[in-house]
């Protein structure tokens, strides 16, 4: 059966070593695979906009445009970018609708700039563990302004109203991301997870 689905947005979180098949965060359908046909080449991390033509299960790619590149995460930290990307693509179980994830996506691509710490793309890297469900638990998820980290809206988290200044909740943010990608099912294959060990 085959069915053309509408104009689709999505991030492209992995290229396959099929020249043609990539991995896709959809902002309606989730995580899927794909094959795309582009006359030119598409980079990871790339938005793009295009139609589905779905056929026995499987996603073509058509009618494709790339309507945002993250260029300035990309400029200031490539590996941050591949991080948050990487943590997608092995976190985001396939067909699995995460439009909060997706949202986050946009919102570092829009928002990031040459001017946040390390604290602030672990904070990022938490909300976006946070909001894909992976949890380990740790006593410091309890702590009253570790709750706020957790239920306060992306844009005003990163607009200025709040500061992890205690060093002991700096250092606890670190451990329990630490502990969360260690425990992650396919730990074994993250090729970014030293970007937690930057200063």
């Amino acid at each position: 059966m085959r069915r053309l689905l509408a104009t689709h947005t999505g991030i492209v979180l992995k290229k396959y070593a099929h020249k043609n098949k990539i991995a896709l965060l959809d902002r309606i359908l989730g995580r899927i695979d794909g094959i795309v046909f582009a006359s030119h080449d598409i980079s990871i991390g790339a938005q793009l906009s295009y139609s589905l033509d779905e056929r026995s299960g499987c996603y073509y790619i058509v009618s494709c445009e790339v309507i945002d590149v993250p260029l300035v995460v990309g400029k200031y930290d490539v590996y941050f970018l591949h991080h948050v990307l990487e943590i997608c693509y092995f976190s985001v179980p396939l067909r699995s609708v995460e439009v909060v994830v997706f949202d986050m996506i946009i919102f570092l691509y829009r928002h990031f700039s040459s001017s946040w710490s390390m604290v602030e793309k672990k904070i990022f890297i938490f909300r976006l563990l946070v909001a894909i469900g992976c949890y380990s638990d740790h006593f410091w998820l309890h702590k009253p302004n570790i709750q706020v980290l957790c239920i306060m809206p992306i844009d005003k988290l990163f607009g200025g109203i709040i500061h992890l200044s205690d060093i002991s909740d700096i250092r606890d943010m670190h451990d329990w991301l630490s502990v969360c990608l260690m425990e992650h099912p396919y730990s074994d294959q993250f090729k970014t997870v030293n970007f937690l060990y930057k200063e």
